[in-house]
């Protein structure tokens, strides 16, 4: 039936081109639906082309303004303007500068939930909500409260073309004195990455990889949904970090994970992190953290394998040799 269609729609053409009254009518009766004659054209949809790698913007309220321009900066410095970028605002505290800062993006967005619950407010929530919403087969995460190196972008690109996620093995937890104002007076040491100058105001170099914290991390987006992303029964303060790597080890083979040396992100300290918050937040963090310690406790079958899984997590993971992490 499809050439008749064909032969219809030439017909038809023919009688418009025509001069007398009865043409009009003819092709009425003639001209096939509008459905059948794109079914005769037999074209497939063609998907618009979308960018080989998203990146998500971890910022949440607790985090100041000056860090989160900080940061943003210096992953603006890592990425090509054909990438997507993702400001992930849990809060809705972001300046406006922020999204400015991206208009030479071919894409970018700005997504900002409230926070109407305790559970809204957690990093798997935002995790769970933020990495979907990525439209490329590689999504990386950038956290607000970080600085960070140059190359950090090449070295992931470079690494997941053979894994499933990539991660960075440490990074810098500056001390109390490293926040917005003494980023910005040290950019220099950024900018041209100074290993000594970080190591001398950090607190500690902190192993993501032996605390099992997937702060920082590149993952194919297949394997983020195979996973089905972090556990949101155990939201809260930490527990579900160690969960998901515990589920990551067992759901890939180890050539499949790769964590690497490279200069190491900075944290910027800011008003909820460890080494300056108030009594008062202390407190509120400390509830946090009991709750979340019984929440992960009731996931694990009660109190006996919670102590157990503990005792064997403060044992921390074998550093991977040197050699293996370039």
């Amino acid at each position: 039936m499809a050439i008749f269609v064909g032969l219809r729609c030439r017909f038809v053409a023919w009688l418009l081109r025509q001069k007398f009254d009865l043409r009009y009518g003819l092709a009425n009766r003639i001209c096939p639906d509008t459905a059948d004659i794109i079914a005769y054209a037999g074209r497939q949809p063609v998907p618009i082309p979308l960018p080989s790698c998203s990146h998500i913007f971890y910022h949440q309220a607790s985090v100041e303004a000056d860090c989160a321009e900080n940061s943003l900066r210096t992953l603006l410095w890592n990425i090509p303007e054909s990438d997507e970028v993702i400001l992930y605002d849990k809060g809705g505290t972001l300046p406006a500068a922020c999204f400015e800062l991206l208009s030479r993006q071919h894409w970018r967005n700005w997504v900002i939930h409230r926070e109407i619950d305790p559970q809204m407010a957690s990093y798997t929530y935002g995790m769970n909500h933020s990495i979907p919403i990525a439209r490329a087969p590689v999504v990386m995460v950038w956290r607000s409260d970080y600085v960070y190196p140059k190359g950090l972008y090449e070295r992931y690109i470079q690494l997941i073309r053979d894994h499933d996620i990539v991660l960075p093995y440490s990074v810098f937890i500056g001390g109390t004195h490293v926040r917005a104002d003494f980023i910005r007076a040290h950019w220099d040491k950024l900018e041209n990455y100074d290993v000594a100058f970080w190591r001398t105001n950090a607190a500690e170099e902190y192993s993501i990889y032996e605390s099992q914290d997937p702060v920082h991390f590149a993952v194919r987006a297949s394997t983020w949904a195979r996973l089905g992303g972090l556990n949101h029964r155990l939201w809260g303060y930490g527990w579900q970090f160690g969960e998901f790597a515990g589920r990551l080890r067992r759901a890939l083979p180890r050539s499949r994970i790769r964590y690497f040396d490279h200069a190491w992100p900075v944290h910027q300290n800011h008003a909820s992190s460890l080494m300056v918050r108030s009594e008062g937040f202390n407190g509120k963090k400390a509830e946090e953290d009991r709750a979340g310690r019984e929440r992960f406790a009731d996931f694990l079958g009660g109190p006996d394998l919670f102590t157990c899984y503990e005792y064997r997590w403060h044992q921390k993971l074998a550093p991977i040799p040197r050699e293996e992490r370039q």
